[in-house]
C-alpha cells in the first residue's frame, strides 16, 4: 500500500514536471496589426528565426490583420480582443459582439470617435467608415463560434500605425494599454511593435529622415513602455534611424509602394528575436525574405519589379543583424534608464504676442532636444536686473520698470539659453539674444 502511494506521488511529480517542460518548450504568439504585419509573412519569419536560435522550442503564430487599420479600429469595430480571449470567452459573449458589429453596419454616419481618430490622431481627412472590414470581422467571429481552437496565447504583439499620439490616454497608447491588459488577464506577455512608415527611405540618404518626428514617436513609446512595462518593444524606427546616421545607400521601402521592403522585414524579424530573448542573431544562417504582394507586377516580383525573394549577402546580413541588436539594446537602455541621454539642445521658444502690464504674469516655455532625454528638468534664474521675478516653472511676473535677463539651464547636460526682458508700465516686450 505504501509503495502504491509512493508510486502515485512519483507519477504526479513526473506529470507535473513534464507539463512544466512542455509549457516552457511551446509558445503561441498572436500578431495584431495591418499589412506591416501581413507583408512578407512577418510572423513566419519570426518563427523561422526562433527555430534557428532555439531549435527545441516549438513556436506557433497567428495574425489578426486588417489592411491600413490601427488598434483603434481593431478594438472599437472589429473586436479583435475576442481572439486574445479565445481560450476563455463564452459563446454568448461572441454572439453579443457579433450583434454589436451588425449594429455598426446600420450607421448612416460614422461615430464621433472615428472622426476624432482621423482628424486629431492621424491629422488627415476623415476616411470612409470601414463597413467591409466590419463584415469580415463578423465572419471571423462566426468562424470562431463554429470552431474555436481555444488557443491560449503566450505573447500578444500590438502594432503601431501612424497613431503614436503624445497623450498616453489616446491613440496607440490608449488601445495598446487596453488590449495589453486583456492579454495580461489571459496570462500572455505583451510586445509593442513599432513600425516605421515615416522613416523608411526609398532612395539613398545623407542623414536620418524626419528626425523631429522620429524623436516624437520614440518619446511616446518610451513613455508608454515606462508606464505599461510590456515584455518587449520592437523599435524599428530606431534601427532605421541609426543606419541612416551619416548617410546610407540601403533602402527600406519600395519605390512604387509605401510598404517596407524585404530589408526592413529582415531587420524587423531579427529585432523580434533580439528583444524577446535578449540575444543577438549575428551569425545566424537566416538570410532570406520573400515579398508576398507583387502589387501589380508579375508573379515572383516585388512592387518594384525586382525578384520577390531576396537572399542577403553575408556582409549585409551581418550588418543588419548587428544593427537590429544595437537598436533593441539602445531602446532598452533608454527605457530602463541604464544609459542616460543628455540634453543636446535647449531654447526658450515663446514670446508674448502683445505687451503686458506691470504685475501681469507670463509663462515662458522651453524646447528640449532630444525629446527622449533622460532628464528634462530645467533651472530658471535671473542673471541680471530686477524688473521681473520667475519661479521654478518659468512663470514670470513683471514687477518694475526696467530690464532683466532670464536664463534657463538643462539639469542634464548643463546647456542653457537666455533672453532679455524689458518692462514698462503698459508695455512688456521680450526678444531672444542670439
Amino acid at each position: 500500500m505504501k509503495r502504491s502511494r509512493k508510486f502515485i506521488i512519483l507519477l504526479i511529480v513526473l506529470m507535473a514536471t513534464n507539463f512544466s517542460l512542455k509549457a516552457q518548450d511551446e509558445i503561441n504568439i498572436l500578431f495584431i496589426g495591418n499589412s506591416f504585419t501581413f507583408r512578407h509573412d512577418l510572423n513566419l519569419l519570426v518563427e523561422e528565426i526562433v527555430h534557428e536560435g532555439h531549435p527545441n522550442l516549438n513556436i506557433y503564430t497567428e495574425r489578426s490583420v486588417y489592411g491600413g487599420q490601427s488598434l483603434f479600429q481593431h478594438t472599437e469595430y472589429y473586436y479583435t480582443q475576442t481572439f486574445i480571449e479565445q481560450s476563455t470567452i463564452e459563446d454568448a459573449e461572441i454572439e453579443h459582439r457579433i450583434a454589436e458589429m451588425e449594429s455598426l453596419l446600420e450607421l448612416a454616419q460614422p461615430p464621433q470617435e472615428f472622426i476624432h481618430f482621423w482628424k486629431d490622431i492621424r491629422g488627415q481627412k476623415v476616411q470612409e467608415f470601414p463597413k467591409s472590414n466590419i463584415e469580415n470581422a463578423i465572419k471571423r467571429h462566426r468562424d470562431l463560434l463554429a470552431n474555436n481552437p481555444r488557443t491560449k496565447w503566450d505573447y500578444v504583439v500590438l502594432q503601431t500605425w501612424q497613431d503614436e499620439y503624445p497623450d498616453l490616454n489616446d491613440g496607440y497608447a490608449k488601445y495598446a494599454k487596453y488590449l495589453g491588459e486583456i492579454a495580461r488577464e489571459q496570462g500572455a506577455k505583451v510586445i509593442f511593435y513599432m513600425t516605421a512608415p515615416d522613416f523608411q527611405n526609398e532612395a539613398p540618404v545623407t542623414g536620418p529622415a524626419k528626425q523631429e518626428d522620429y524623436e516624437e514617436q520614440i518619446n511616446v513609446i518610451l513613455e508608454l513602455a515606462k508606464e505599461f512595462q510590456p515584455f518587449a518593444v520592437i523599435p524599428v524606427p530606431m534601427a532605421i534611424n541609426m543606419i541612416q546616421e551619416g548617410g546610407t545607400e540601403l533602402t527600406f521601402r519600395y519605390v512604387n509602394d509605401f510598404h517596407p521592403n524585404q530589408r526592413t522585414a529582415f531587420l524587423t524579424a531579427n529585432m523580434f528575436y533580439d528583444a524577446s530573448f535578449n540575444e543577438s542573431t549575428v551569425g545566424f544562417n537566416f538570410n532570406t525574405v520573400t515579398e508576398t504582394k507583387p502589387k501589380g507586377m508579375e508573379p515572383g516580383q516585388d512592387p518594384d519589379g525586382n525578384p520577390a525573394t531576396v537572399v542577403f549577402k553575408e556582409d549585409e546580413k551581418i550588418y543588419l543583424q548587428q544593427m537590429a541588436y544595437n537598436a533593441v539594446r539602445k531602446f532598452n537602455q533608454l527605457w530602463k534608464g541604464e544609459n542616460p541621454i543628455p540634453v543636446s539642445e535647449i531654447s526658450i521658444v515663446n514670446a508674448p504676442a502683445d505687451t503686458i502690464d506691470l504685475d501681469k504674469n507670463y509663462q515662458l516655455q522651453v524646447s528640449i532636444k532630444p525629446l527622449y532625454a533622460t532628464n528634462k528638468s530645467v533651472k530658471w534664474e535671473i542673471t541680471s536686473g530686477n524688473a521681473v521675478t520667475i519661479d521654478e516653472n518659468g512663470l514670470l511676473k513683471a514687477v518694475a520698470e526696467g530690464k532683466a535677463r532670464i536664463k534657463v539651464t538643462a539639469v542634464n547636460g548643463g546647456l542653457s539659453d537666455s533672453c532679455e526682458i524689458n518692462v514698462k508700465k503698459s508695455n512688456f516686450s521680450i526678444w531672444r539674444n542670439d
